[in-house]
């Protein structure tokens, strides 16, 4: 069964697939292609890795001193990260985060959640499918 709420600047569509511990992860029509860091499962969350999916967005994203926060820039929300902690603010309001983002493998992962705490987007669950979608809205394009 497909169940969700569309709204914000992106719209997340998460369908973990049935004998599939991971989902594909998608971004508009087009499958996303992570570098040394893939996605994870950790303390009963899917984790992504942030940097591929902002570009793929058409946003930026810009690593603070010593690792310790990343800025990300997508459309009109820019959203800094505190990597130390499970602290952010979007477009300048303080905003609590469920988990805190971290490092693995050289890379800053996110929460799924992240998309819809931070970057105001909706998920949708179905149990029967493997794939991770998220898909531009307002304006914003999937880059390629």
């Amino acid at each position: 069964m497909l169940t969700g709420v569309v709204s914000g600047a992106l719209s997340v569509l998460f369908l973990q697939g049935k004998g599939t511990s991971l989902p594909q992860i998608y971004v508009g029509k087009e499958p996303v292609t992570f570098g040394k860091a893939q996605p994870l499962r950790a303390g009963g969350r899917l984790l992504i890795p942030l940097r591929e999916v902002v570009e793929r967005l058409g946003g930026t994203m810009i690593d603070g001193p010593l690792r310790r926060s990343s800025v990300v820039t997508v459309g009109r929300r820019r959203v800094k990260l505190s990597l130390t902690g499970g602290r952010s603010y979007v477009n300048g309001v303080p905003r609590s985060l469920r988990a805190a983002p971290w490092i693995s493998k050289g890379e800053v992962v996110v929460p799924v959640r992240f998309f819809s705490d931070a970057l105001g987007v909706a998920t949708v669950d179905d149990p029967r499918r493997g794939i991770l979608q998220i898909v531009p809205e307002n304006g914003l394009r999937a880059q390629p």
